[in-house]
């Protein structure tokens, strides 16, 4: 089905349709789906569009050139303040129709800038960016407002769905997401409000949308009530459009074979349809189009759906199937289940969310990934051993999860009976599954009694009282980690299940392999603590938890005469102290982060069991990586907080 001569065809189309400044042409049409007596504009619109969705498209060196010429010709089209115009400067359009800088034309620029090539968005542009959204916010958090007008003028002070997805995008790009602006989406897909001023169809939007929206199921249910039984949607245009915003909500790929099929069917006709609105002529309504664009989604729709049907041939090999099968065993177990209903239903949440967020899937596998390391070593270790472990893992997980939220003063009551049955199960794995070896229950009283031990210390040592927003310099004395072991003790039960195997091979305690792997967990544990701590100082400060992120911040501040008074309100001294942190304290944190993986690394290195180092050095990346991105982002951090 796959016509690779028709996809090489599209890019050489592509590249000869880009003008020599890198633009695109856009053409305007009175009619949807016939653009035979159209005229053409130079608009920037179209090409930050095109730039936008080629950049998920890899690159052949043709399509790296097209990139580059295109994210040039959008840097030149930008103002001083990093705003967008739909015309593009050298039109007689900006001057006998002349239009203000808008969000849209905006956010799809700068969509399209920040995938190509993130380093292009300085901190100095995120500033200038976050002074637009402040400008245009209808409320704290948003929607925003469509154009960038003065507040007086009238007319131009609309709301619009689709432009408040372009932005959405690109804040989840940078890892922020605003609540009033999910809720704005949510409320208007229930009411199936979906019409805007500026797009013809609701092709568009469910394309934009999907590119960061959680709920997937509105969307499908929407499109797929539109396709037509042929398996397409009206034209290639929307149609590929419709692929794509299904595809990003991982729908499955073989249901979308028909309309791919119609896609290469239908290749000489990636014609200009109607995209979005133009400007009216004498009362009537005119439609943007072009056929690169049409080319260049069709293209991404086609490729999008390449990738997902190999992603699913590759989760069809034996390894793939074979952890997906331990992930079901270990999850789908009575040890999770309870008679009462209720607690069933809040324990599934509470199990998805967990799982959810564990991308690499540590919580249930790691004893997996263990034995894995092991190869011949672990030979002896039988698979219901394996499923057990990481059913008390997953445990684990949720008895302390909840039990954490309650020492952070969060808890909800209804949970507290839920963690304590799941410690009672887990309890029981250990006092009775492996009795025939009394060193795994007694190392697995010893842990647990470290992981309480942890809890009393951090509650005693790392708390401020918060008072209406406000703490007490001399509170902020008090807070030492010292060799920061403290940070791993509270969750070495997250290496119970690798130690447990040792044990279950015959390794003492006392014996270098174990000590070895013991060390191991704690650098990785502590890695991966200080990892969280630096993404989650301002929300710790402010709930009153002094994590060693904010003992570092704290104790620095008072140095520097960042905090004088005796009273200290959190709100006004975050900014102040968020210079703080990305000048100095980042560094410091990304220094220990090193460090401990290095540890880790050496440790592994040490261990004579240990076959395979790359499966445990494979769960490092993640902290290592995150401090390589951490002081990446600092140049443009340091350079917002000065711009803005």
């Amino acid at each position: 089905m796959i016509n690779r001569k028709i996809l090489e065809e599209s890019i050489n189309y592509i590249a000869n349709q880009q003008q020599h400044d890198g633009g695109f042409i856009s053409y305007s049409s009175s009619t949807q789906d016939n653009f035979a007596d159209s005229f053409s504009y130079r608009t920037n619109f179209i090409t930050a569009v095109i730039l936008e969705v080629l950049s998920n498209v890899s690159d052949t060196p043709l399509l790296y050139q097209i990139k580059k010429k295109a994210s040039h010709f959008l840097l030149s089209q930008k103002s001083d303040h990093w705003s967008w115009n739909y015309w593009s400067k050298s039109s007689k359009e900006s001057t006998t129709m002349p239009y203000p800088d808008d969000l849209d034309d905006t956010f799809c620029a700068l969509n399209a800038l920040f995938l190509f090539d993130n380093k292009l968005i300085t901190g100095s542009a995120i500033a200038h960016i976050v002074r637009l959204l402040t400008k245009t916010e209808k409320k704290e958090g948003g929607p925003y407002k469509t154009w960038l007008v003065s507040e007086d003028t009238s007319g131009w002070d609309d709301t619009d769905v689709v432009v408040n997805s372009n932005i959405a995008y690109f804040l989840s790009m940078q890892e922020t997401t605003l609540p009033s602006l999910q809720l704005f989406f949510e409320k208007r897909l229930q009411r199936k409000d979906l019409q805007s001023p500026y797009y013809p169809s609701v092709y568009p939007f469910f394309y934009f949308l999907s590119r960061f929206y959680n709920d997937k199921k509105n969307i499908e249910n929407i499109l797929l009530a539109n396709r037509n039984k042929k398996g397409y949607w009206e034209n290639p245009l929307n149609t590929s459009l419709a692929v794509l915003a299904l595809l990003n909500g991982k729908f499955p790929v073989h249901e979308l074979e028909s309309s791919i099929a119609y896609l290469f069917e239908k290749h000489q006709e990636w014609h200009a349809y109607a995209f979005c609105i133009d400007p009216a002529q004498k009362g009537k309504k005119y439609y943007a189009g072009s056929s690169a664009l049409t080319t260049v989604f069709c293209l991404a729709a086609i490729s999008l759906f390449i990738k997902r049907t190999e992603e699913m041939r590759s989760h069809k090999k034996n390894s793939d199937l074979k952890i997906n099968s331990y992930i079901e065993e270990i999850v789908n177990t009575k040890l999770l289940k309870f008679s009462n209903k209720e607690l069933t239903k809040r324990g599934d949440i509470l199990l998805g969310k967990i799982i959810y967020k564990d991308t690499t899937k540590q919580i249930p596998l790691m004893p997996y990934y263990f034995l894995q390391s092991l190869g011949e070593n672990g030979k002896d270790i039988q698979k219901k051993d394996i499923i057990l472990l990481g059913q008390a893992n997953v445990l684990g997980w949720l008895a302390y999860t909840i039990y954490d939220d309650f020492l952070d003063d969060e808890g909800n009551p209804k949970f507290l009976p839920l963690a304590n049955m799941y410690l009672r199960r887990l309890t029981r794995i250990f006092d009775t599954a492996f009795v025939k070896n009394t060193a795994v229950a007694t190392f697995f009283h010893t842990v647990l009694d470290d992981i309480e031990y942890a809890n009393i210390w951090e509650v005693s040592n790392c708390r401020l009282v918060v008072d209406n927003g406000v703490i007490h310099q001399k509170e902020i004395e008090q807070f030492k980690y010292g060799d920061l072991e403290q940070l791993a003790r509270k969750s070495l039960g997250h290496g119970l299940g690798p130690m447990t195997i040792l044990l279950l091979l015959g390794y003492k305690q006392k014996s270098k392999e174990f000590i070895s792997l013991y060390n191991f967990f704690v650098h990785y544990l502590i890695a991966k603590q200080l990892h969280d701590d630096a993404h989650d100082w301002e929300e710790d400060l402010s709930n009153g938890h002094v994590s060693f992120a904010v003992a570092l911040l704290l104790k620095k501040a008072r140095e520097k005469k960042i905090i004088t008074t005796q009273k200290i309100e959190i709100k006004k001294t975050i900014p102040k102290l968020q210079k703080l942190f990305w000048y100095e304290i980042i560094d410091e944190i990304c220094s220990h982060i090193y460090d401990h993986v290095k540890k880790t690394q050496q440790e592994l290195e040490s261990s004579s069991i240990i076959l395979d180092k790359k499966i445990l050095e494979n769960l490092l990346l993640i902290y290592r990586d995150g401090a390589d991105k951490a002081l990446n982002e600092r140049k443009r951090t340091v350079d917002f907080l000065k711009a803005y």
